[in-house]
């Protein structure tokens, strides 16, 4: 018989004994757990003593504690890569929203004008810029928050809406002062 064969003059496959030792579980418990000595010589009918000899001789504790390290960091690796994949389809799903609300709130400011350029529209009332304008505010904060400081494409800032704001506010106060409200 060859030195590299697993099998003993007795017919017992050792490798299938220290595999089953390594990965397997007994199934015969409300809990499934790890097979110990005593559990593998009644499963292969073989003295716990000949499967404790056999085990150190070949050094199964290190291999089920490499194994067990082996998997975990597999597992751990799988989880790693699930939660980055959440978090990018978080990050597209709230930029898609930044873009929705950036584009919702331009068409409701701006109107097209004959010579095919855009404009604040003249009939937006100092409230609904105003409500606009916490709209884009709150948008930037959450783009920010979420991508740092990743420009999201506009064709204006919040501080040309701030300055609308206020000449508006201005205007309207001059208009209260005037009496010509």
């Amino acid at each position: 018989m060859s030195k590299t064969s697993k099998i003993s003059n007795h017919g017992i496959d050792w490798s299938v004994i220290e595999m089953d030792y390594i990965f397997g579980f007994q199934m015969d418990s409300v809990k499934p757990k790890r097979h110990s000595y005593n559990s593998l010589g009644r499963k292969y009918n073989i003295a716990m003593q000949v499967v404790a000899a056999q085990a150190k001789k070949n050094d199964w504790v290190r291999k089920r504690d490499q194994a067990n390290e082996d998997v975990n960091a597999y597992v751990m690796e799988q989880i790693k890569t699930d939660r980055v994949n959440q978090v990018v389809q978080f990050d597209d799903n709230a930029f898609t929203c930044v873009r929705i609300i950036n584009s919702i709130v331009l068409d409701k400011l701006l109107e097209d004008t004959d010579e095919g350029t855009k404009r604040v529209r003249s009939d937006i009332s100092t409230l609904e810029l105003q409500r606009l304008t916490t709209v884009v505010r709150n948008a930037v904060v959450a783009k920010k928050e979420i991508f740092g400081d990743v420009k999201v494409e506009t064709t204006g800032s919040i501080d040309q809406f701030n300055e609308m704001l206020d000449k508006m506010k201005k205007d309207d106060e001059e208009d209260v002062e005037d009496g010509s409200d």
